[in-house]
């Protein structure tokens, strides 16, 4: 019963999460925001979602006392703020309503990978992955069709609210199904350093992963209808076939080797040089389409290799949302430092080589030498704990010197204040 509701939470949310999320960028790029300034927009955005990730990670414990009360007030807030959008634009808050509604999507994110991972059979784990990969695509193919039809047939701003009202009625739709989820107490306990070896190395894959897809995402379609003047509806076929290509790959790629996996990530590695190459807005179309198609095969890979850690589920769904949110800030913080749309891309095909370089060398279940790998991947840990605890010490003493100084200029803006208004008294 439980995996059943998993699926169809998955088919119901993925109308509304296509039209939502794809639709963001070229709305922007609609309203007349600058390439750059999308980037911004998202770099902050991200940057508060990854504080309020790191925040929930610290609170799981609290979280988790009763997590089906939570997954359902955050599920909801997201499909508000989300599809608030047309109309916060209309009042100038669209800088509040966007990181409003990326921020609401970190801990529903969280709550559903935990009912997941919560399948102690793993076969039946790998088999609602998948059946929820193809039923989401299913849907979200759905999405980008109305998406495109409307873009077309409506004029002006009001087709944007037709389409974020549309994505309401079926985001309110998946709520409502998961108040037949019965989420059981999660217990925690301390996983042991060869699980967090483990699960570290999967991270660090899958954010040089979603990094990569970060900036494609954020800059592809801005990129075609600003550069390549195409129009909007154009533009949103790019989502169309990559949803297209999302529901046919689960069925190509799920009874793969590993070794398919590597071969789909170094091929797609190229894709994001094929991006600024073509000057011909149709032929992203077709590009959209084949890069989907291997992304999914990555995206496969990892919800495999997360599979295979049980022993660390509390851990890993709210690490993962802090990995995702992180990948976000790193692809948007390199996406809006670049001088031109090119370094943009080349930086997405080396985090796609990084990422395929760990498969080779450092996870054992994907790597040419697993007894090699399992020594590579220790080290690999033992780097990536040491610079996170010097960067939470510098994160530390930076805040509190900024602090400080935030305490120093308010005595000083108060003792002036106090002084002008005695003065004033005297005078």
């Amino acid at each position: 019963m439980k995996e059943r509701a998993l699926v169809l939470e998955s088919f119901a949310a993925g109308f509304y999460v296509n039209i939502t999320r794809s639709l963001a960028p070229i709305f922007m790029a609609a309203m007349g925001l600058t390439i750059k300034e999308i980037l911004l927009i998202n770099l902050y955005s991200y940057f508060f979602a990854f504080l309020f990730s790191a925040f929930l990670y610290k609170f799981r414990k609290f979280l988790l006392i009763n997590p089906k009360k939570y997954l359902l007030a955050f599920h909801f807030a997201e499909r508000v703020f989300w599809c608030s959008l047309p109309i916060a634009y209309s009042f100038d808050l669209l800088f509040l309503a966007y990181p409003l509604a990326v921020i609401s999507s970190i801990p529903t994110s969280a709550f559903i990978t935990l009912e997941i991972h919560a399948i102690e059979d793993r076969e039946e784990k790998k088999k609602v992955l998948y059946y929820r990969s193809a039923l989401s695509a299913l849907s979200n193919m759905l999405g980008a069709m109305t998406t495109v039809f409307l873009l077309f047939v409506l004029e002006g701003a009001e087709k944007y609210l037709v389409l974020y009202s549309l994505a309401f009625l079926s985001g309110i739709f998946s709520s409502i199904l998961v108040l037949t989820f019965e989420p059981k107490q999660v217990k925690i306990f301390e996983p042991s350093e060869e699980v967090r070896v483990r699960y570290v190395n999967v991270l660090l894959f899958v954010l040089l992963l979603n990094s990569s897809s970060a900036i494609i995402g954020a800059t592809w379609t801005p990129y075609v209808m600003k550069r390549l003047s195409a129009p909007d509806y154009l533009a949103a076929s790019l989502g169309a076939m990559q949803t297209l290509a999302s529901i046919i790959s689960p069925i190509f790629w799920a009874k793969r080797s590993y070794r398919d996996y590597r071969l789909a990530i170094a091929t797609l590695s190229a894709f994001p040089i094929l991006i600024f190459s073509l000057n011909v807005p149709e032929l992203h179309v077709a590009l959209a389409f084949s890069y989907a198609f291997l992304l999914s095969a990555a995206n496969i890979l990892s919800s495999f290799l997360f599979a295979e850690i049980s022993e660390a589920r509390d851990r890993l769904a709210f690490l993962s949302t802090i990995v995702a949110a992180l990948s976000q800030l790193l692809g948007m913080s390199v996406a809006y430092s670049a001088d031109k749309v090119e370094e943009i891309f080349i930086f997405s095909s080396l985090l796609l080589i990084a990422a395929l370089l760990l498969t080779f060398f450092t996870i054992p279940e994907t790597a040419i030498d697993p007894e090699r790998a399992r020594i590579y991947s220790r080290a690999v840990y033992t780097t990536t704990i040491q610079g996170y605890s010097f960067s939470i010490y510098v994160t530390k003493e930076v805040s509190l010197l900024a602090l400080r100084l935030i305490a120093l200029v308010f005595i000083i803006a108060v003792l002036t204040f106090l002084y002008r208004f005695a003065y004033y008294l005297a005078g």
